[in-house]
């Protein structure tokens, strides 16, 4: 960002939100959100220097294994109050597809005493694609055309004309 700086006519800033997806492969629910957190402290650090003839755009990739956070968590519920499980005992987040799915019987040795913490519906070597839309987000000079939901070809357009 500081070498970005020195172009006196602004920049564009593209961000790709990897590390929340490498951590939703392996069904890392607390890693997700912390990734995801980290990620947002990152993007308004860079938009407080970007100033306002730049723009910042942070694009997911794909949507990964499906994360869910289950029931209703209390109104001030965050955190490490939402893994593990919940007051009936059931786990607050769970997946689509993933590490922690159901085993085939052939593929069990002994029977395990403990259901996983964030069990997935069904078994993966890592967490699928899934086709929930994946989230863009944009703020700055020439981005303002970015809201609701675009086709993945007018978001190319979009980034484009930005430059």
């Amino acid at each position: 960002i500081e070498v970005l700086e020195l172009n006196r006519h602004g920049y564009l800033l593209v961000v790709d939100a990897h590390l929340m997806a490498s951590a939703a492969w392996q069904n890392l629910g607390e890693r997700t959100l912390r990734e995801t957190a980290e990620l947002d402290r990152a993007v308004r650090i860079a938009r407080e220097y970007a100033g306002s003839s730049s723009a910042v755009v942070v694009a997911g990739d794909v949507a990964i294994g499906g994360m869910n956070v289950n029931g209703y968590p209390f109104r001030y519920d965050n955190g490490v109050a939402i893994l593990g499980l919940n007051s009936a005992g059931q786990p607050w987040i769970t997946w689509a597809t993933g590490q922690n799915g159901p085993r085939a019987a052939a593929e069990t040795t002994a029977p395990e005493s403990t259901a996983p913490p964030e069990p997935a519906a069904v078994q993966a070597p890592a967490g699928l694609n899934t086709i929930e839309d994946p989230v863009a987000a944009a703020g700055g000079l020439r981005v303002e055309r970015l809201h609701g939901t675009l086709d993945n070809t007018a978001l190319f357009s979009l980034l484009r004309d930005a430059l």
